[in-house]
């Protein structure tokens, strides 16, 4: 049993989720979370549920730390600077409110955030996650537990080998095929690369990572946000976040607009754009799993 100390909403965090119409890395199953793990060991899979503010992390197969699924499922999120910050704005307190306890949940590692970001590029939301099911299924890294396959990353030696021919089924362009390949061989041949977003600030990880071909503004400030759980950053030209910021703040659906709405915030401009997201998502999708 892990007692979260700040508020924290599994319910949250489960709704969020339960609105993936092609989840890949987890499965929800009678308001319980499963998720699978590649460590050095092989396989493992852990099983999360929650009691009010209490989580019960159960592993189920095999050995994962702990501290690796807190990471992913943001169980020591602590916004309350922020959520002062937000009481003071009517308008943003109207967004934030009702999201109390919303986790910053992360991927796993670096190379889960860049290969599943570069996907989403320029993508509709539900055809992304059909792309990273079947990127995710080719790897053919799963454990089976009571009928269920639960699969993680493919290997970022299996991306480096992969061939665009092996990569079609993603049905992302050709371009993306090829730079999901190159950032498997930057992994393989860089193992530290792995931990880069341990080693440095936000805005060094930031730099870094725009010094990819292939990588903009979007994908860095978002990669960053999915590695590491930190916010400083706005992806202005984001189109769901666009048309959130237009419907909750009254104002053109632009990225100049959006970019001129979250500088009011400074330092939180990052988590106010989130937070608008967030609400946008639990508002206009469904529900359609777990």
């Amino acid at each position: 049993m892990h007692n979260v100390q700040f508020p924290y909403s599994f319910d949250l965090f489960y709704k969020v989720h339960a609105r993936y119409p092609h989840p890949s890395l987890f499965r929800l199953i009678d308001g319980e979370y499963y998720r699978a793990f590649q460590n050095d060991t092989g396989l493992s899979l852990l099983n999360v549920k929650s009691d009010g503010n209490d989580l019960t992390i159960v592993p189920l197969i095999g050995d994962t730390p702990i501290e690796k699924i807190k990471h992913v499922i943001g169980a020591e999120t602590n916004l309350s600077d922020f959520y002062d910050v937000a009481r003071e704005d009517e308008r943003l307190w109207s967004i934030v409110q009702p999201l109390i306890g919303l986790p910053l949940y992360c991927s796993e590692n670096l190379y889960e955030a860049l290969i599943f970001v570069i996907i989403e590029q320029h993508i509709a939301w539900v055809n992304a996650q059909k792309a990273q099911r079947v990127l995710v299924e080719w790897g053919d890294n799963f454990i089976e537990y009571e009928g269920n396959n639960y699969y993680a990353m493919p290997t970022p030696e299996q991306l480096a080998n992969a061939t665009i021919d092996d990569l079609r089924p993603t049905k992302i362009t050709f371009k993306r095929m090829q730079l999901l390949i190159d950032i498997g061989q930057r992994f393989v041949d860089d193992p530290d690369f792995m931990v880069f977003d341990r080693m440095v600030s936000a805005q060094e990880l930031y730099d870094e990572l725009l010094k990819i071909k292939g990588i903009g503004h979007w994908t860095a400030s978002v990669v960053v946000s999915r590695a590491t759980g930190v916010y400083p950053f706005v992806p202005h030209n984001d189109v769901a976040l666009q048309a959130a910021v237009a419907e909750y703040f009254d104002v053109e659906k632009s990225a100049e607009a959006t970019k001129t709405v979250f500088a009011d915030y400074g330092e939180f401009a990052g988590l106010a754009a989130h937070f608008t997201l967030m609400k946008w998502v639990l508002d206009k999708y469904p529900i359609v799993n777990g």
